[in-house]
Parts: structure tokens; C-alpha cells; sequence
């Protein structure tokens, strides 16, 4: 595994990308996993397992840890809507996961572009703050956090 992500990471730098976040592949990591992201990124998001709502609080994160909520071919706007609603009054970072948004019938992992025009549209009309990953983690390792708490000596 430490192998894979070493030519993985060089393949990507020989092209001049500097991903900041891993995803394990098919959502599946361990401790192991963990400590060679750190090594090579400055975050890790999660897949599976995770609470269904993408609903990551910014002060107690471990950034390691990201959650995210799945748009997939089943995900309605409404359940979208409520969900943002919901971050935004709690203050808290939703962060989607998609594998692809699609024009025909999406598969169990992608969704429509309708939906998801839907989606991008709300948050433009309702002012809401879109940050990509590697801005909030930039952000949190500017200041030191790796979980909520800062871990500059």
C-alpha cells in the first residue's frame, strides 16, 4: 500500500499536480492508511461508514477525516436543500461526493445535471460560502489544526 501511494504520488508530481487530499479507494483505510496520508497529504477524506450528512464541524475535525454526504442517482433536492439549510444554520462544512454528474440515467454513484444545476443554484441565491478542500484544509493547517485543536508548539 505504501508502494501504491508513493508511485501514485510521484506519477502526479511528474506532471505538476500537488494533490492536497487522499480518498482511500473504495472508501477502505485503516491506521496504516492514515499515517502514510499524512505523510503525502494535508487531509483524508472518508467514504463509507461515515455520517450520512456530510456535516463536518470545522472546531472539532480531525482533518484526516473528512466526512462527506454522496450525491448519488437516488439523492433527491429536497433531502440536498435541508441539508444545507442545515449546515448553514449550525455553522458546520458540507462537503459532497460525487463520482459524476451526467446528462442520461446516472448509475448508483453519479448524478443528474438537473439536480445537481438545482443544487448549485440554491446556494448561489442563498449567499452560501463554497470553499473547495484544499481551501478549508489550507486554512487549517495554516493555523496549526489537525482536529479541532491546533498542534503548533
Amino acid at each position: 500500500m505504501k508502494a501504491d501511494v508513493r508511485r501514485s504520488v510521484q506519477a502526479l508530481h511528474e506532471h505538476d499536480i500537488r494533490p492536497v487530499s487522499f480518498a482511500s479507494p473504495y472508501g477502505e483505510f485503516n491506521g496504516e492508511v492514515i499515517k502514510e496520508a499524512e505523510i503525502h497529504f494535508e487531509s483524508h477524506r472518508k467514504a463509507w461508514g461515515v455520517p450520512d450528512d456530510g456535516l463536518n464541524d470545522l472546531t472539532r475535525m480531525d482533518r484526516y477525516a473528512i466526512s462527506p454526504f454522496s450525491l448519488t442517482n437516488t439523492t433527491t433536492f429536497e433531502e440536498v436543500k435541508k441539508l444545507i439549510d442545515r449546515a448553514k444554520s449550525e455553522g458546520k462544512w458540507l462537503v459532497f461526493l460525487a463520482h459524476g454528474v451526467v446528462q442520461g440515467k446516472p448509475e448508483p454513484f453519479q448524478i443528474h445535471i438537473d439536480t445537481f444545476r438545482k443544487i448549485v443554484q440554491y446556494v448561489a441565491r442563498n449567499e452560501g460560502n463554497v470553499l473547495t478542500v484544499k481551501e478549508v484544509v489550507g486554512n487549517m493547517v495554516k493555523q496549526g489544526i489537525r482536529n479541532g485543536v491546533s498542534v503548533k508548539q
